[in-house]
C-alpha cells in the first residue's frame, strides 16, 4: 500500500505540474500557437516512445525476474548502452524526416522551432529509462520528489521566458529545463547502485533485454497510440485551435488513467515475483487492484464531471468549456480502460507479452479505422466516439483472455455490470439539469460503490489506512 501511494503520487503530482504547466500556456498562448506546440509534442512523445523500443518496460521485468545478485547491474548496463544507441538513432530519423512531418500535419510556423526537438528527443529517451529503473526497484519516494523538482523548475522557467517574450521557444526552453533537472540525479544515483561496466556478459543481457523489450513493445506502443491516436486525425484534418481544444479534452480524461497506471508500476514488479515464485496469491492481488482502482475512479470521475463546467471555466479562457460533451463521451471508455489498466501488465508479468501486444494492434486498428472515418464526417464528436469505443472493447477482451488463460478467479460479470451503473449515472448527470438532483445521485453511487460493491475486508482496508494516515498527520502535526 505504501508503495502504491508513492506511485500514485509520483503520478498525480508529476501530471499535476505538468496539468498545471499545461494551464499556464494555454492562458498565456492563443489556441493557434497552443496547438502548434501540442502537434510538435505529440510527434516528439510518439517518437521518443518508438524509438526506445520499451527498453525501460523489459529492464522492470529482467531485475524482477533475476536469477543471481549481479543480473540487475548488468541488465541495467545493457540498456543504458541500447538505450544511448537508440537515442542517437531516433535523433538521426527525426531530421531526416522533418520535412514530411510538416507536411504530414500541416503545421505552419513549425520550421522556426522544429530545431528545439532533436535534443529533447534524447532527453525524454534517457528520463524515461532512468525513471524504469527506478521502477524496478519500488523506489517511487525518490522519484517523486525529482519529478517534482523537475516539473517546478520546468513552471518558474517557463514563465519567466514567456514574460520575457520567447513564445514558443521559451516553453521548449521550459521543457529542456526539467528533462535536464530529472535525469541528472536519476542517472547519478542510477549508476552509483548499479555501476556501468562492459564485459562479455553485458552483450548477452544486452541481446536477451533487446529481445523481450521488443515483444513487449508490440503491443505498448499501440496501447500508446490508442490514447492519443485521435490527435493525430485532428491534428490533420482540422485546424490549430481544434487541436488545441481537444488537447484539453484528452488532458481532462487521461488524468483518470494515471491512477490505473501507478497501481500498475507496482503490481508489475509483484505479478513477476508471484508468477516466479509462487509465494503470493496472484488472484488476491488481482481483486484488490480492478476493485480498489474502479471504486476510486468512477467515483472521481463522477464528482469531476458534474462539476466539469466550472471547474473548466475556473481554469482556462472561456473558449474551452465548449469542451464538455466530448469530455462525456470519453469518460465512457476512459474508466473501464484505466480500470484494466491497473492489471494491464499480468501477461508481461507471466513472461507472456505477446498476448497483450496483439490485443493492443488490435484496437488500435480499430480506433484507427474509425478515426478515419469519423473525423472528417464528424469532427471533434468523431475523434471522441472513436477513442471511446476502442477504450471500451479493450477492458472487454483483456479481461475475457485473463479468465481464459491465467485462470485467475474473480467475478468478473459482477464488474461488468457495475461498469453499466457508472456510466448509467454519468449520462444520467449531462442530461439532468437540476443541481440537486445530480448531487444527490452522485452522492448514492458513493454510497452504493462503498458499502455494495467493495467486500467487507476491502472496506476495512480502507478504514485501517485512513486512520493510519490520520494518525501521521496528527503526528506530525504535534511535533
Amino acid at each position: 500500500m505504501k508503495n502504491v501511494a508513492w506511485s500514485l503520487a509520483n503520478a498525480l503530482l508529476g501530471k499535476g505540474f505538468s496539468f498545471i504547466f499545461s494551464l499556464i500556456i494555454g492562458n498565456l498562448l492563443l489556441p493557434g500557437e497552443l496547438g502548434l506546440f501540442v502537434t510538435l509534442l505529440l510527434v516528439i512523445t510518439y517518437a521518443a516512445n518508438i524509438f526506445t523500443l520499451n527498453m525501460g518496460g523489459g529492464l522492470v521485468q529482467k531485475m524482477n525476474a533475476r536469477t543471481g545478485p549481479q543480473e540487475p547491474a548488468r541488465y541495467f548496463t545493457a540498456g543504458l548502452l541500447a538505450v544511448l544507441l537508440l537515442s542517437l538513432i531516433g535523433v538521426t530519423g527525426f531530421y531526416l524526416l522533418k520535412n514530411p512531418l510538416i507536411s504530414l500535419f500541416e503545421i505552419p510556423g513549425a520550421r522556426d522551432v522544429f530545431y528545439m526537438t532533436y535534443p529533447l528527443l534524447m532527453l525524454v529517451m534517457l528520463r524515461s529509462y532512468f525513471s524504469h529503473v527506478f521502477q524496478a526497484e519500488m523506489r517511487f519516494r525518490f522519484l517523486t520528489l525529482i519529478n517534482v523538482a523537475a516539473a517546478i523548475a520546468q513552471i518558474l522557467v517557463t514563465l519567466l521566458l514567456l514574460f520575457l517574450g520567447l513564445d514558443l521557444k521559451g516553453v521548449f526552453w521550459g521543457l529542456y529545463s526539467s528533462a535536464l533537472v530529472a535525469i541528472l540525479p536519476l542517472a547519478y544515483f542510477s549508476i552509483k547502485r548499479h555501476g556501468f561496466s562492459i564485459n562479455r556478459h553485458t552483450w548477452l543481457h544486452l541481446r536477451e533485454l533487446a529481445g523481450f523489450s521488443t515483444i513487449i513493445f508490440a503491443g505498448s506502443i499501440a496501447v500508446l497510440l490508442d490514447q492519443r491516436i485521435d490527435l493525430i486525425f485532428v491534428a490533420h484534418f482540422l485546424d490549430n485551435q481544434d487541436v488545441a481544444l481537444y488537447d484539453y479534452v484528452l488532458k481532462f480524461a487521461l488524468l483518470f488513467v494515471l491512477f490505473g497506471g501507478s497501481i500498475s508500476r507496482v503490481t508489475y514488479p509483484r505479478f513477476t515475483k508471484a508468477f516466479a515464485s509462487a509465494s503470493e496469491d496472484v488472484s488476491h492481488l488481482f481483486g484488490f487492484s480492478l476493485n480498489f482502482t474502479f471504486f476510486f475512479l468512477t467515483s472521481a470521475a463522477l464528482v469531476f464531471f458534474m462539476h466539469a463546467g466550472k471547474i473548466i471555466d475556473l481554469l482556462l479562457p472561456s473558449f474551452y468549456t465548449q469542451l464538455v460533451p466530448y469530455l462525456l463521451i470519453l469518460l465512457v471508455g476512459v474508466i473501464p480502460k484505466a480500470v484494466v489498466t491497473s492489471v494491464g501488465t499480468l501477461f508481461t508479468a507471466r513472461g507472456m507479452p505477446s498476448v497483450s501486444a496483439w490485443v493492443n494492434w488490435l484496437i488500435l486498428t480499430v480506433n484507427v479505422l474509425l478515426n478515419l472515418l469519423l473525423v472528417p464526417r464528424l469532427g471533434l464528436y468523431g475523434a471522441a466516439i472513436a477513442t471511446t469505443t476502442s477504450f471500451l472493447l479493450k477492458p472487454l477482451i483483456m479481461l475475457r483472455l485473463i479468465a481464459q488463460k491465467l485462470k485467475l478467479t474473480y467475478p468478473y460479470m459482477r464488474l461488468i455490470a457495475n461498469f453499466v451503473i457508472y456510466i448509467g449515472v454519468l449520462v444520467g448527470g449531462y442530461w439532468i439539469e437540476s443541481y440537486w438532483i445530480r448531487e444527490l445521485i452522485l452522492i448514492f453511487y458513493l454510497i452504493y460503490t462503498y458499502k455494495v460493491f467493495l467486500s467487507k475486508f476491502e472496506q476495512q482496508y480502507l478504514v485501517n489506512g485512513w486512520n493510519r494516515l490520520n494518525n501521521k498527520i496528527l503526528h506530525v502535526i504535534r511535533s
